[in-house]
């Protein structure tokens, strides 16, 4: 309050209830350029490249939308605990679980172009018309396998976060 004071700005305190949350639903957190450095999350200070950084340990992504989906989510992580735990249930139930319904799902994913950029392409009116076949043939194909699997999902995964994505 004393260094407010110096300013005239002590003022500030006394009506609370204009002050609020930075972001009120914000269920990641920001993290700051800096921060993301400093920390060596997704490259490290002494080459300025990823060998070495968190996001290349933990990156064992099988394609390109897979990384940056895991880059998004080590730059800027979850806030809730409920949130992380549903994650964490998630993750854990994918290394331990036997499941064909896993096993199925990995097969799938596996072979899929960068869907990603596809979508981009075509929104952006970029893509060719095979571009545009091929994305539309693999998610054609996808909804007809992940239909296939929803009965057994809904048996045999146990984590409700895996079983709301399928």
């Amino acid at each position: 309050i004393k260094y407010l004071s110096e300013f005239k700005l002590e003022k500030i305190l006394h009506n609370l209830s204009k002050l609020s949350k930075f972001s009120q639903d914000s269920t990641r957190m920001s993290i700051n350029g800096t921060t993301l450095k400093n920390l060596e999350i997704l490259q490290n200070q002494t080459t300025g490249t990823a060998k070495g950084s968190l996001l290349w340990v933990l990156d064992h992504a099988q394609n390109s939308f897979g990384r940056r989906l895991l880059k998004k989510w080590v730059a800027q992580p979850l806030t809730k605990a409920s949130e992380v735990n549903a994650r964490l249930d998630a993750v854990t139930e994918i290394l331990t679980s036997e499941s064909i319904v896993l096993a199925k799902t990995k097969n799938l994913l596996s072979k899929l172009p960068d869907l990603e950029r596809g979508i981009c392409s075509i929104y952006h009116k970029k893509c060719s018309t095979w571009e545009f076949y091929q994305l539309v043939r693999t998610l054609t194909n996808l909804e007809v396998g992940f239909q296939a699997l929803l009965p057994a999902a809904e048996d045999q995964l146990t984590s409700s976060l895996l079983r709301s994505v399928l």
